[in-house]
């Protein structure tokens, strides 16, 4: 378990580690079907799926990303095998009903339900990211509101995760929420935090 109260400084050493463990059963799952097992070459593809499901729900952007990396992972070995093999078809259904199981809008939801508490606690407490006292008092006389108009942004994100992908990007509305409009320290962190978007 991780301790969230953490927030921008939590390391998560074990989340990177898991896309190691997604290329060596990825290596894996070839050997296998190399060697003519192919139904242990489809356990192994499964379980890269696996390793990528152990992210799910998780309330950081970083865990989200690497689930979306581990399955990649997984797809790309299974595409791989399919053009030089010949998998059985409850091979490939297990390993397409795994996919439709996937919720990434639901995963994505959740990382960013995090994110929003995670700026919420970088603006309540400078201090324990290691900014200094006299810091923390400039930057609340030189941008104040700055957690409100960081709560704005993000309900907006976050609302924008309950909508259909395509509708949720087309409107626009995340994107013109990114865009610093002054030179207020709170634009400067969100263009660090999201890189521009057009």
């Amino acid at each position: 378990p991780h301790d969230m109260r953490d927030g921008y400084s939590l390391l998560l050493p074990e989340v990177q580690a898991l896309r190691q463990c997604a290329r060596l059963l990825s290596l894996e799952a070839h050997v296998r079907a190399h060697d003519g097992d192919l139904s242990d070459a489809a356990d192994s593809l499964r379980a890269t799926f696996a390793v990528g499901k152990t992210l799910e729900r998780e309330p950081n952007l970083v865990s989200f990303l690497v689930r979306i990396a581990v399955d990649g992972i997984a797809v790309e070995q299974t595409r791989l095998l399919m053009s030089t093999v010949e998998l059985t078809s409850d091979n490939l259904r297990a390993i397409q009903t795994t996919l439709r199981q996937t919720d990434y809008a639901a995963d994505l939801h959740h990382a960013m339900v995090g994110e929003r508490a995670f700026g919420l606690a970088l603006y309540d407490d400078l201090a324990v990211f290691g900014f200094s006292p006299v810091a923390v008092q400039v930057s609340k006389i030189v941008a104040p509101g700055a957690s409100i108009k960081h709560l704005d942004l993000m309900n907006t994100v976050v609302n924008a995760t309950n909508k259909p992908w395509h509708e949720a990007l087309s409107s626009g509305s995340i994107a013109a929420g990114l865009k610093p409009n002054s030179n207020n320290p709170y634009d400067y962190l969100v263009g660090q935090v999201f890189p521009p978007i057009d």
